[in-house]
């Protein structure tokens, strides 16, 4: 593959491997790293003395204090392969990646340095590369490129972005930064109110969002929380025009700022109070999200003040993407109500099942609900898991890239502020998300400044800490990002390949499970089923069984037994799991329809479900493009159904426990006792996983069996045909089970356990008798696997 400087790269270079395959790259880098590292210590001021000499190295206590750094070490190496084993190509689990190995190295390399991405005047280089890093992201993004000239001369014809700690702090500061932007209109009216030297600042002309020229003391309050981003942020160049042609003085904008009402001074309660109190009432915003919504928008909801109650949710449709038909109904209902609308968001590859919002849909019902409904909103997505996809954006030949779902990553240019995160789909080593935002002149909004940092108009020299949300950030992540970026470019010749691979390994997973599918002998009774048809590279699924699992219980039992046994404990070495996965769950009162649609496919009963019912799903997320191995994954797929296999007994024990309100099931088995070890009841008995819901009464006579029949009221009768010598011993007693009429109702529950259910003789009686063909086992002498069998006929048959 062609790189931009005329250089060939292979995505096989960018990680260290699953079997450290690259460990020779790896550890060259590590120690050049260090070795110049350390040579730059040395020759810093190599006439100054060394504080740690020779001989300190020699004297005991040094020598047990490296002891003791080594041991502990040593001890921490082996507590961590308990961990998850992220690199192995049989990890299905979660949103975790094999590393690249510039990112590794670049981390390394940038910690030895220790430096702090607050001010430039400490970390020169790594702010440096730190923002040229969110450069090449808002390239790929298609958003304004963030250029640092403009950032002082021109700041709204660049975008603006840095790296955060993750998409949580990252998501927060957009909606900080919408939130204060969006108050902003409403505090200069207030101004204007309360204040009679700004009383001049009614007469200020602002733009609607349908176009029309207002004064701001003709525009309510409802109408001021509703204009437009990039109008509300060319509102500081026109109030400090009037404010110098009102001859306020030199120093007028500076005092404007700190006589400003802002939601920031003063809190929204008081906030909120002022307005009433001057006759500008309004009310409380609502932010816009589908129901598939990150838990950590909630806490920003709560961190913010606006209230989690005011986060109106959107219901998903079967591809838990939201419906832009409710989401239209929605605005109007707030617009109509005079509710404002503080933000909309679109997700870009939901956390659970990545999915894409329809982003280009819902920028068309922002851009007509200016034009039609005189209303606006800032428009961001949560794109920390799909934003990377957006380096498939111009190949036309690259794999999966179907149109509908291309459309909408493309529509991630129409949003105000877009998160991404390089510590998942960047495979960059955490913490390392990334906040961008359309127009650079957010920052007049967010900036807090700190009498101890120097400040220059250049970006490259000045106190970068007073835009962002966190303080200190590592410059370590940065070199990391822009390492890797700088090998692997963030487009198609570079992050797409690997993107792309993740995508086709996706497919090839989908076809091991087609074919286990519909192979009997593969799948062993067991059927793996999509909750959806997945758009990037998550998956979630159960494994299924029409003939097993027929309770929406049961199919959640099942489900949370393959997750424990392909799910790292803390206390297993890796190599004990043969494969991992993640799971998730899904609440019946918020996803109704999906569920019910779900499992109707499934031969599942008394699907009367109740809002605490959640459905329990498996997720895999494919993250290693060098998964080609098809026996790995099509024996990943075997697997699931040979574990649901095995742990069926388990599943069924426990339902059948359940449903015979937490009593064992009482059951008689008629055979010849003679040699114990050999006896169906020995083997029903040793098997733990039956004797928990099996309370097992062994008889040998026919003779006793009325009495003891009567005193123990079996639910099942398990019986041979021949005990006692007697070919037709069981015979007549399934005779006397279904004679018991004249004295009580018949018994039905019979099972025919025997080794000679051939005999012709034997056949017919069975059949005279009304024991139909799923109620006679032949024995094996498999005990397991005949107790197991026995077991699936009485689920099947009496529960």
């Amino acid at each position: 593959m062609s790189y931009k400087n005329g250089k060939n790269i292979d995505v096989k270079s960018a990680f260290l491997g699953p079997m450290a395959e690259n460990n020779e790259i790896l550890e060259e880098l590590i120690i050049d790293s260090l070795r110049d590292y350390i040579y730059w210590r040395r020759n810093i001021h190599p006439e100054d003395s060394p504080s740690i000499s020779e001989n300190d190295k020699i004297q005991p206590l040094y020598i047990h204090t490296k002891s003791v750094m080594r041991q502990e070490l040593f001890n921490i190496l082996a507590e961590l392969k308990k961990g998850a084993p992220i690199y192995s190509k049989r990890y299905f689990g979660h949103i975790l990646g094999d590393l690249f190995i510039p990112s590794m190295v670049g981390y390394f390399a940038a910690m030895l340095y220790n430096q702090n991405n607050v001010v430039a005047e400490v970390s020169p280089v790594t702010i440096e590369k730190e923002l040229n890093y969110i450069k090449e992201i808002s390239k790929m993004l298609s958003y304004p490129i963030l250029d640092y000239d403009k950032l002082s001369s021109s700041p709204k014809d660049t975008s603006w972005g840095h790296l955060s700690a993750g998409g949580t702090t990252a998501n927060l500061e957009a909606i900080w930064v919408a939130r204060n932007i969006k108050y902003f209109p409403l505090s200069v009216r207030l101004l204007s109110k309360t204040n009679k030297k700004y009383k001049l600042l009614e007469s200020l002309e602002i733009q609607t969002p349908n176009g029309q020229i207002a004064r701001l003391k003709d525009i309510g309050p409802f109408q001021l929380l509703s204009l437009k981003s990039k109008d509300v942020l060319g509102l500081i160049l026109k109030i400090e025009k009037t404010l110098i042609q009102g001859q306020l003085g030199k120093n007028a904008m500076l005092d404007f700022e700190n006589q400003m009402p802002t939601i920031q001074k003063l809190g929204l309660i008081n906030f909120y109070q002022e307005c009433k109190d001057r006759h500008l009432d309004f009310k409380l915003p609502k932010v816009i999200i589908p129901q598939t919504v990150h838990y950590c928008w909630f806490k920003s909801m709560d961190i913010l003040g606006v209230g989690n109650k005011n986060l109106t949710q959107i219901p998903v449709d079967y591809s838990f993407k939201m419906k832009v038909d409710i989401l239209q109904e929605e605005i109007s209902n707030a617009t109509q109500n005079e509710v404002p609308i503080l933000a909309l968001i679109g997700i870009c590859g939901t956390t659970e099942e990545g999915a894409v919002d329809p982003l280009s849909h819902m920028a068309r019902i922002k851009t007509n609900t200016e034009k039609k409904q005189n209303v606006s909103f800032w428009f961001h997505s949560d794109a920390a898991i799909g934003g990377y996809f957006a380096a498939l954006l111009k190949d036309k030949n690259f794999h999966d890239t179907s149109t509908k779902g291309m459309v909408d990553i493309k529509a991630l240019r129409e949003c105000d502020s877009i998160v991404v995160d390089p510590h998942k789909l960047g495979y960059i080593p955490y913490p390392a998300g990334a906040v961008i935002f359309k127009d650079s002149r957010i920052r007049e909004h967010i900036t807090y400044k700190a009498p101890y940092l120097n400040e220059s108009e250049y970006i490259m020299k000045t106190f970068i800490g007073k835009w962002t949300l966190e303080g200190s950030r590592p410059g370590a992540s940065a070199i990391s990002c822009y390492l890797s970026q700088h090998t692997f470019p963030l487009n198609r010749e570079g992050y797409g390949q690997i993107l792309d691979g993740c995508m086709k390994v996706r497919d090839k997973l989908l076809l091991a499970f087609d074919d286990v599918n519909r192979n009997p002998e593969k799948n062993r009774g067991f059927q793996i089923k999509l909750l959806y048809k997945p758009q990037l590279n998550i998956i979630c699924y159960t494994v299924c069984s029409p003939k097993y699992l027929k309770t929406p219980e049961c199919l959640n039992e099942m489900t949370n037994k393959i997750y424990n046994k392909l799910s790292v404990a803390g206390n297993l070495h890796a190599s004990s799991y043969e494969y991992l996965v993640s799971k998730t769950d899904y609440s019946f009162k918020d996803y109704k329809q999906i569920i019910d649609n779900y499992l109707s496919g499934m031969n599942i009963r008394d699907r009367m479900l109740g809002g605490d019912y959640r459905l329990v799903a498996l997720r895999s997320v494919l993250m290693n493009p060098m998964v080609d191995d098809d026996v790995i994954l099509n024996g990943f797929a075997q697997y699931l159904c040979k574990v649901a296999e095995e742990l069926l007994p388990e599943v069924q024990i426990e339902n059948l426990i359940k449903t015979n309100n937490n009593m064992r099931l009482r059951i008689a088995v008629a055979e010849d006792n003679d040699v114990d070890c050999s006896s169906l009841r020995y083997h029903l008995e040793f098997d733990q996983t039956l004797s928990k819901g099996l309370e097992i009464r062994a008889i040998s006579d026919v003779n006793e069996f009325d009495e003891i029949f009567r005193a123990y009221k079996p639910h099942v009768v398990i019986t041979d045909i021949k005990f006692n010598n007697n070919l037709f011993a069981g015979i007549e007693l399934i005779k006397y089970l279904k004679g018991r009429k004249n004295r009580e109702k018949q018994f039905k529950n019979i099972i025919v356990y025997s080794a000679n259910l051939e005999n012709d003789a034997v056949a017919r009686e069975l059949s005279g008798l009304g024991i139909p063909a799923r109620h006679r086992i032949s024995k094996s002498y498999d005990y397991i696997k005949d107790s197991r069998a026995i077991l699936n006929t009485i689920m099947e048959s009496f529960m």
